[in-house]
């Protein structure tokens, strides 16, 4: 499998009118993997921007189902590029979790990452035939790794957040996935928070990641379409190079 970059899309902002239209334009910059989300009351991994851009979608539309069947309209115009769902709790008791998963099913949705979720609700997404998404820190938790073997893509931290301790002897990101190898984990690794430039990209490439998901850099370009669009086009030629 070829590196896969998955780009993040903070989806029915400031309308889903507009959603479709960012989608539009992410798939004409040859985006072919994209994160898509339905606005949360409790963000609480977020970082400030997206959770004032949830905030404010929820403030002019509260209907859980429309943001929903928006994402289910990116698929139907763009079958071609592969749809990563991210959702907090809430939104899933807002809509259901069997209906998530029906609609998955109809949308050729694979991959449903649930922030919170109960190992239940992970065993029921697992049983509907999606993969399972795990999150590791960079300093590797003994309880991350554990939960990481039994996934289908993890997504590892390529930096540490302030304050937090290194795992010693890891050095590189190159550390962190033979480690992870080693010890047993065999879900496509895909490189998360901490990603800066483009020539981050290539390193993780280098490092055997399998991929990578990128959000925070295209956030900070979203309010000027013309500089996201250079962003994107930066960071997938740098994958693809």
């Amino acid at each position: 499998m070829s590196f896969e970059l998955v780009c993040y899309l903070n989806f029915g902002y400031p309308t889903i009118k507009d959603g479709l239209r960012y989608a539009r334009m992410y798939h004409a910059c040859g985006c072919r993997a994209i994160q898509l989300d339905v606005p949360s009351k409790d963000p609480y991994l977020e970082q400030q921007r997206i959770r004032e851009r949830m905030a404010y979608c929820l403030r002019t539309n509260q209907d859980y189902e429309s943001y929903l069947q928006g994402i289910c309209q990116v698929h139907a115009r763009f079958p071609d590029m592969k749809i990563y769902l991210m959702l907090y709790g809430d939104t899933v008791r807002q809509l259901g979790l069997e209906h998530v998963l029906d609609v998955c099913a109809q949308n050729d949705i694979r991959n449903l990452t649930i922030v919170g979720a109960s190992e239940e609700e992970k065993r029921r997404m697992a049983e509907a035939g999606l993969e399972v998404s795990e999150y590791v820190q960079s300093h590797l938790p003994d309880d991350e790794v554990e939960k990481a073997r039994g996934a289908n893509v993890i997504a590892y931290q390529v930096r540490p957040l302030p304050g937090q301790a290194e795992r010693p002897g890891i050095d590189s990101y190159a550390d962190g996935v033979r480690y992870l190898r080693e010890h047993g984990v065999t879900a496509r690794i895909y490189a998360s928070v901490g990603i800066r430039t483009p020539e981050d990209i290539r390193d993780v490439r280098a490092a055997g990641a399998d991929g990578a998901f990128i959000g925070g850099v295209l956030m900070k370009a979203a309010d000027d379409e013309s500089q996201l669009r250079r962003v994107l086009t930066s960071y997938l030629a740098a994958a693809n190079d």
